[in-house]
Formats: structure tokens, sequence, C-alpha cells
């Protein structure tokens, strides 16, 4: 994450107490309705999977005097999102709030494609919802054999990264949407690539928090490291990131999460 993944923590659900979650209707712009329509419709469906009850809302009017009479409740929780094209990226942005307390979970994750973004989307709102999050897919793969040649090249990265570039010299570059640049250096254990942050935190790592948020972290935060398993002909890296994520309001940081793990993906370009 993560490093600017936010959630609740106590959302990990009970079939004996279902919070009720109220969406609101997704906001699209420079995407073509069917396409967005069809990742609201996953994201939906992901929110029962997640052992959640939901209900639609037309606007933001309703959200404090929503009521459902099959719950006998109001929602806990309010699900609004944006899908936007800006230049060649599809971002998605997903924002959580909960009525009791005020507080606002915010999730940005940025793809090249909307066959991506979907792809992605499941893990997505689990980021969101869990505090150790495992990977959603079951593997039934067995991961291939790790060696420098193998990684030696340029990658995809996802959510705020948008490529890395690993060379043989167990050294590489990340290069955030931000345009910020950060130096990794990478080892290979028990067929398991560790990657590590090799530069000073910088608030544009965290784009796009709040400043002063980001700036609590670029003093706060640890380095961020990954850890993989290679797939799919040498195509793949599969794992986790590692970090220290985030709850926070406004421009204020409620709380700093250490060793918050997220769900990662990097893809060789060329492959």
């Amino acid at each position: 994450m993560g490093m600017f993944f936010v959630f609740f923590p106590l959302l990990i659900f009970s079939q004996k107490s279902k919070p009720l979650v109220g969406i609101m209707p997704f906001t699209i712009q420079g995407i073509p309705i069917d396409e967005a329509g069809l990742i609201e419709s996953l994201i939906q469906s992901y929110m029962g999977d997640l052992g959640t009850d939901v209900i639609f809302l037309d606007s933001a009017v309703n959200m404090d005097t929503a009521y459902d009479p099959e719950f006998f409740r109001s929602p806990e929780y309010i699900l609004s999102g944006s899908i936007l094209r800006e230049g060649e990226n599809r971002i998605l942005i997903l924002e959580f709030y909960k009525q009791s307390t005020d507080e606002r979970v915010l999730y940005t994750s940025i793809h090249k494609t909307l066959s991506d973004l979907a792809l992605k989307a499941r893990s997505l709102v689990v980021s969101v919802f869990t505090t150790r999050s495992e990977p959603i897919r079951t593997e039934t793969e067995l991961p291939e054999q790790l060696t420098v040649n193998k990684l030696a090249g340029t990658w995809r990265g996802d959510a705020e990264i948008q490529l890395i570039r690993l060379r043989r010299n167990s050294a590489g570059t990340a290069i955030f949407t931000s345009g910020a640049q950060m130096n990794l250096t990478y080892i290979i254990e028990n067929n398991t690539l560790k990657v590590f942050q090799d530069s000073p935190n910088t608030e544009r790592f965290y784009h796009p928090l709040p400043y002063q948020v980001a700036r609590r972290l670029r003093i706060d935060a640890e380095p961020m490291r990954w850890e993989f398993r290679l797939y799919e002909k040498g195509g793949l890296l599969r794992g986790k990131r590692i970090g220290t994520g985030v709850r926070y309001e406004g421009e204020e940081v409620l709380e700093l999460l250490p060793g918050f793990e997220q769900p990662a993906e990097w893809t060789k370009y060329g492959r």
C-alpha cells in the first residue's frame, strides 16, 4: 500500500452483524458510460462478497436520511467513487464515509487500461477494507525460478507507481505517477524477490494525499518494501507491498499503521 491506503480496521465482517453500506452513483469522466458501468457493478458485487448489506442511494442529499425497511436501519457507511481518464491513464477513486464519526477513507488506483482496472477491481475493494490483505487469487500456479537475468528490464507497477526499472547489479528505480523517482535495491532469497526503498521519503511518494498527511508520512513512514514471486513465464511479479498505512480526516493524521501489507503486482513490458 500500502502507503496511502487508509481503511476502517474493524470492517472484517461476521455473518451475524453485517454493516449496511449505502452506495452512491459513481462520477464518470472521459470514460464510456457502459464501460465505466461495468467497473461500478463489479465494485458493488465485491462489497456484497465482503459480508456487507448494500442499499443504493440516489445522491448525497439522502445520505443522512437513507433508510431501508429490509434492514430497519440507516447505512453505517457511504461508498462513493469516480472513474475518470487523465491522459492515457484510467483512474479509480473510492471514498468510504463513516457517518457516526465523519471519518473518510480514500483510495486511488491508476491503470493504463480499463480491462486492467477491471481485473484489479476486487483487490482494490479488499485493500480498503482489510488491515492485512492477502492476495485474492488462489494460487494454483507454481512460482518460477528467480534469476537476475529474468528480473532485469522495465516493469509496469500498480497503484501510484507508473513503472520500475530493475538492473542486473541488484539496484533499480521506481517512477511514480507524481513524477517522483525512488532508488531501489533488491535481493533474491528463497526464490522470493525482496525489493527495498533506497531513497529518503518525499511527499510526492504519497500523492494524492492531502499535503499535511503526506508531510507526516515523509517524516515518520518506514521505508517501503516489496516481496514477490515470479509467474507467467517471467512476465508477472506477484506478492505484497509493506509500508506505513494512515488513517486521516482532512489534513489531520489520526493514526499511522506501520507494517501495513497490500497485494501488489508488477507486469513486465515487452512480454
